[in-house]
């Protein structure tokens, strides 16, 4: 009677071979001659444990390549671009007084009203904006080389994401010294910095080449 790990290991190895890319499927049958090979039960098992992470990455991978994941990322990254874009045009229109533009920004923010920014608008120094401004034509560049799959997209969004958390940084003290509280939501915060690192996985998953697996 065959012993419960290799019972284990024969499922484990017939659910990766299913989830295993078709480009993939005589990788996916090698694995599994390989495994009937192994005579120890317990190691069988750790093969096909190993196999199953392979294949769901190999699986993860095709997906990020998709046309779909391409566009999904890029609609996801000009969001960021426009949020970088935001406080800078936001000042800027406070110091021309323009009312309409003030009204319109004002109206994007928590609150939605933009006096109560005015200190921190009136202090914040231009210097600063600066990074922001950077940062979303990094990430303009970002969603350019993603598209034209021009390879390495995920260096200049990892130099966007790096130039919006040093403009953030910097201009605390001033949000401190102005008593303006720019997002009091925690898990908004929280999310305006695990979304971009998420995001940035994904665009160094998709600047992996093609599997070697299958070659």
């Amino acid at each position: 009677m065959t012993d419960v790990p290799r019972q284990v290991a024969n499922a484990l190895m017939r659910h990766a071979t299913w989830v295993m890319p078709s480009s993939d499927k005589a990788w996916g049958d090698a694995m599994q001659n390989e495994m009937q090979s192994i005579e120890e039960d317990r190691e069988a098992l750790r093969w096909a444990v190993g196999c199953l992470i392979a294949s769901y990455g190999e699986r993860t991978l095709g997906l990020l390549h998709s046309r779909p994941a391409r566009w999904t990322l890029a609609s996801l990254t000009s969001l960021l671009a426009m949020r970088e874009f935001f406080a800078p045009a936001m000042v800027m229109a406070y110091r021309l007084q323009d009312q309409w533009l003030l009204q319109l920004f004002g109206a994007q923010t928590a609150g939605h009203d933009y006096h109560r920014f005015t200190p921190l608008l009136e202090t914040v120094p231009s210097w600063i904006l600066m990074f922001w401004i950077v940062s979303g034509l990094l990430y303009v560049g970002a969603i350019w080389r993603l598209l034209r799959k021009a390879g390495a997209a995920y260096v200049p969004f990892f130099l966007a994401l790096i130039m919006d958390m040093t403009g953030s940084l910097m201009n605390r003290p001033f949000e401190i010294a102005s008593g303006v509280v720019v997002n009091p939501h925690a898990l908004v915060n929280a999310g305006a910095v695990l979304l971009p690192c998420l995001m940035g996985m994904m665009f160094w998953g998709m600047a992996r080449g093609p599997s070697r697996l299958s070659s």
